[in-house]
């Protein structure tokens, strides 16, 4: 469990991206009896779900759930990994803040995600103010108070066009301008293991109050020698068994640079590999790719870690 300032508190076991851009569950995934027990086990066991990626307006990518032809960028991959090119598809913080609220209300701890768009050549001054105005908006629909709403800022998106190994310094002024115009909102960054360790501790520096590693990881990073089936979108990021060794080590080194809480993820698929975090200091552990591939099991390692 992690406590954050203002009374936000974080389960050991967090729900990341899989449950869609409400925190509800997702199509096609809604389909599975066994993915919506697990939303069901979710809500009894009060475990955290962050969502899936807003930005600011709508966001048309590769994968479209309601477009059959368009689930080839979403593959499976041999030894329990998943690729996908998703490509940040999503209605925009407008439409999706009305169904988080509608979660929320239900009893779900849910966490908005929020992608930045630094690849837009914003203005910082102008970016922050849009996550301002992203709160505001998310103020109206959810039932915590505004002092203790976390948000979870992805600053690391595998399938966005910039490039992660060198946008630190617009992740440091964005999470600057957050703090200095939200002060008491809670922050938790989302970061690649592309990233510098060097950037976790500016963040903390900052007053970010807990760092989320990793997101999945490029295609290229995981396999050296094969061409991604996604070579035409732009190779894709990696998830599940395959990431976790890289993933692991990351965080590894990462626990020894910062001392904020961390969120440790990609790449878990079985009790095991959350064991493993947790041995190597994990404050929580998040799961998406086990969601998808056994919910069932999911919803086990819920249940005993809640």
């Amino acid at each position: 469990m992690i406590s954050l300032k203002n009374g936000a508190s974080i389960s050991n076991i967090v729900v990341s991206t899989i449950l869609g851009h409400s925190g509800g569950g997702m199509f096609p995934y809604i389909l599975n009896p066994a993915y919506r027990q697990l939303i069901e086990d979710v809500k009894q066991t009060k475990t955290t779900v962050i969502t899936k990626s807003s930005t600011y307006k709508k966001r048309i990518g590769n994968y479209i759930a309601w477009k059959p032809w368009t689930w080839k960028y979403i593959k499976r991959l041999p030894d329990n990994g998943i690729l996908n090119a998703y490509g940040l598809t999503n209605g925009g913080i407008e439409a999706h803040a009305p169904q988080i609220g509608r979660v929320a209300h239900k009893g779900i701890r849910v966490i908005p995600n929020f992608y930045p768009e630094f690849s837009k050549g914003k203005d910082m001054y102008l970016l922050v103010m849009e996550i301002v105005e992203v709160m505001k908006i998310l103020w109206k629909y959810l039932p915590l108070s505004k002092c203790i709403q976390p948000l979870e800022s992805n600053f690391s998106c595998p399938n966005s066009p910039e490039d992660r190994a060198k946008n630190v310094e617009q992740i440091i002024h964005c999470a600057r301008g957050i703090k200095n115009y939200l002060p008491n909102l809670p922050i938790i960054a989302k970061i690649s293991c592309l990233h510098p360790y060097e950037l976790a501790e500016e963040l903390e520096k900052v007053g970010v109050d807990a760092i989320h590693a990793v997101n999945s990881i490029p295609y290229n990073k995981v396999f050296t020698c094969p061409i991604s089936p996604l070579h035409y979108a732009g190779g894709g990021g990696v998830s599940g068994e395959p990431a976790f060794p890289l993933a692991f080590e990351y965080n590894k080194e990462l626990r020894k640079k910062i001392k904020i809480p961390i969120i440790m993820g990609c790449g878990v698929i079985s009790a095991e590999h959350y064991k493993k975090y947790k041995d190597i200091g994990a404050d929580a552990v998040s799961i998406c790719s086990l969601v998808a591939i056994n919910p069932r099991e999911a919803s086990k390692l819920i249940q005993n870690n809640s």
